[in-house]
């Protein structure tokens, strides 16, 4: 059985001042019913966000990575 929005697996770090991306991130999960992927934002050349989760394949099996 496929696993349900909150059991999608979410890793990465975000700076606290843009909490607000991670958020968004998971609710992909949580009400877009999205399955996997990530998301990477650079500011002056610092990386602030790079977060990812969910899986890499339709079966559910493999997490993204």
């Amino acid at each position: 059985m496929p696993p349900t929005a909150n059991e999608i697996p979410d890793d990465g770090s975000c700076d606290p001042r843009f909490e607000a991306v991670r958020r968004a991130f998971r609710s992909n999960f949580d009400d877009l019913d999205e399955r996997g992927g990530a998301v990477c934002v650079h500011v002056d050349g610092r990386v602030v966000v790079d977060v990812w989760g969910g899986f890499a394949d339709e079966a559910l099996s493999r997490p993204w990575a």
